[in-house]
């Protein structure tokens, strides 16, 4: 079994990536945040440092593009490959109401002939660049039911991994995975599956793969996001390894502070980033709320590092 970190945009930039590879090896491939591929440019000096081979040295990095045009999807992947990169993730399962109203993310999955169109566009044209296209996708936009239809149109196409949430549009992140339908979509896929939601813990992954029929091996890896921000050592744990220390805890948030501090202007950008890891980070100091209130609502560096001071202590 593989272990993937799912890209969580805002939190897993660069300096997150490096510092949990420090502190919690055991990640097989971080998917980086999406690239919003638009006709006729190049990449945002954010995007270029984000994918950057310099700043992913010693971990493998997948970059994620979102678009809805098979052209734009192409030249972007042609961008990624003279960095060197030989797989891009296609998103097709961001559940932002501004991407899908667009027709973007899990906003694709509406119209399976338009998918069908968009797929058999971006293959022909990468067919012989040696790039490799792997999918993250929910199972539908309103219901469940919906899968079947648009996974007969993955079968068409030889797409690398696809990485399944199985989930609709329309649930978000809310209520329980579908996983029943998660298991009767392994029979279908051609490409090697991936399951992503609702692990935060050993129990959670020993049910899955109870639960899981016998689909020939079919599923490859497992995909965690919010898991591995409340928990970064859950990867470790998933493994049989032991569970997060205090103490390893707090130098993990201090260097990823301290990282963005080096890198970015201003106390804002840098706190901003440190209390949307701290939403996450909170359930391990369930007695701890008030420092937490304190965090969210510091301005300066020197009311944070209070805060946490006051969680750790």
């Amino acid at each position: 079994m593989k272990y993937y970190f799912a890209p969580m945009e805002g939190i897993t930039g660069y300096v997150f990536r490096r510092v949990h590879r420090k502190y919690f090896p055991g990640i097989d491939s971080y998917y980086l945040p999406f690239i919003a591929a638009q006709k006729g440019r190049r990449l945002k000096s954010k995007e270029s440092l984000d994918v950057s081979p310099g700043n992913n040295q010693g971990l493998r990095a997948v970059p994620q593009v979102l678009t809805k045009s098979a052209e734009d999807f192409i030249a972007a992947a042609g961008i990624l490959r003279e960095l060197g990169y030989r797989e891009v993730n296609l998103n097709l399962g961001c559940p932002s109401p501004t991407v899908a109203s667009k027709g973007k993310g899990a906003g694709m999955l509406r119209n399976p002939d338009v998918l069908d169109r968009f797929l058999s566009d971006i293959f022909e044209g990468l067919e012989d660049s040696g790039v490799k296209v792997s999918v993250k996708t929910r199972i539908g936009c309103e219901t469940p039911e919906e899968a079947f239809s648009i996974f007969d149109v993955y079968r068409r196409y030889p797409i690398s991994e696809l990485i399944i949430h199985p989930r609709t549009l329309s649930e978000y992140y809310k209520g329980l995975p579908h996983r029943d339908v998660f298991y009767s979509l392994l029979g279908k896929c051609r490409a090697p599956a991936v399951y992503n939601g609702n692990i935060f813990s050993p129990e959670d992954l020993e049910l899955l793969l109870k639960e899981l029929p016998d689909c020939g091996g079919k599923l490859k890896a497992v995909m965690c996001g919010r898991g591995l921000l409340m928990n970064p050592a859950l990867a470790r744990e998933l493994q049989g390894g032991p569970p997060l220390g205090l103490k390893e805890l707090f130098a993990y948030q201090n260097e990823i502070y301290e990282g963005l501090k080096e890198t970015l202007s201003g106390p804002v950008p840098p706190l901003s980033k440190m209390k949307e890891l701290w939403s996450y980070m909170r359930v391990n100091f369930p007695e701890k709320e008030r420092a937490y209130l304190r965090i969210k609502k510091a301005r300066s560096f020197a009311e944070y590092e209070a805060a946490v001071r006051e969680i750790f202590a």
